[in-house]
């Protein structure tokens, strides 16, 4: 069990900051309505939430730890959905062009990935403590 490099764990946390905030700010300066806003703000949390859902149950599944089929299903579909959501609704908006459609759906895809990373570093750091914690009980 190797702990993850402080560099990984700075680039995971680094990448998720750059591109929530890219996010965040294009939703700002493209002049959209609240509504809309409070739409994007919210699929990119559903997203994220998605993302860290089905890495822990994918990842405690290969551990060995019981996990239903529903929060497996559930856990898909919370990391599908809004990504289905976002597409769809960034091909059907008016007011929007290319370019900015495009910044908001690369960043939204970006930052909901990024925040895998960010899941793998928890799980890793903390599985790395609870072994070195056990070595140590062990050597006692």
């Amino acid at each position: 069990m190797r702990k993850p490099t402080a560099a990984f764990v700075g680039a995971g946390w680094t990448a998720l900051a750059i591109f929530a905030t890219t996010y965040l700010i294009a939703i700002a300066r493209m002049g959209i309505p609240d509504v809309e806003a409070f739409f994007y703000i919210t699929v990119f949390l559903f997203g994220i939430f998605g993302v860290i859902a089905l890495t822990k149950a994918i990842r405690d599944r290969e551990e060995g730890i019981p996990v239903t089929g529903a929060f497996i299903g559930a856990s898909w579909a919370g990391t599908l959905t809004p990504m289905i959501l976002m597409a769809v609704y960034l091909l059907n908006v008016s007011g929007l062009n290319e370019l900015q459609r495009g910044l908001l759906f690369l960043t939204f895809i970006a930052g909901v990935f990024a925040m895998v990373v960010v899941q793998k570093n928890f799980r890793d750091v903390a599985d790395y403590n609870k072994a070195t914690a056990h070595a140590v009980e062990v050597v006692e």
